[in-house]
């Protein structure tokens, strides 16, 4: 059977009330634990970072100017290397290795850049429909209704609103 991570949605307590145990309010916030299906690869972006931390210095790739154009220009490199040898001669690390943590250097680079707040599209509203009334899910700027079919496969709609 798969299991669903069904997220309730939040108690309405009035003055006087007690919540009850074991409530945490987990609605519209991402589950970190999925991170862990990436286990190997994530364990491959540690050791990436530690070779860099004791190479350089631990944090240093954070400030280097022009970061983001500089990662770029550094996972072409390893992508176009990884296509004739699939070793980082460097570290020893496959250069796919290389590849991702650049890629997730510039996404970093890029968040703090334009703040965290806006890696969503606000031009595009997701709606979410099916028959069951227990999945919720809520964004900071709406609450979504989405239930499941029986195929257990969420149904998502998008709707541009910029042409609105």
């Amino acid at each position: 059977m798969v299991k669903i991570n069904q997220i309730a949605p939040p108690i309405s307590l009035k003055k006087g009330d007690t919540a009850p145990i074991n409530l945490k309010n987990d609605v519209g916030k991402p589950i970190a634990s999925c991170l862990k299906d990436f286990a190997y690869a994530l364990l491959g972006i540690a050791e990436v970072s530690t070779q860099g931390a004791k190479k350089y210095a631990r944090g240093s790739w954070q400030h280097l100017i022009n970061g983001e154009e500089r990662y770029q220009d550094a996972k072409m490199r390893h992508y176009l290397e990884s296509r004739h040898e699939e070793y980082d001669p460097d570290f020893g690390l496959l250069h796919d290795i290389h590849e991702a943590w650049c890629t997730l250097a510039v996404l970093e680079l890029k968040l703090r850049r334009i703040g965290i707040a806006n890696m969503y599209d606000p031009t595009v509203q997701v709606i979410k429909s099916c028959d069951r009334v227990d999945c919720i899910r809520y964004s900071k700027k709406r609450v979504h209704n989405c239930t499941l079919t029986m195929g257990l496969t969420c149904h998502y709609e998008t709707k541009n609103l910029a042409g609105l």
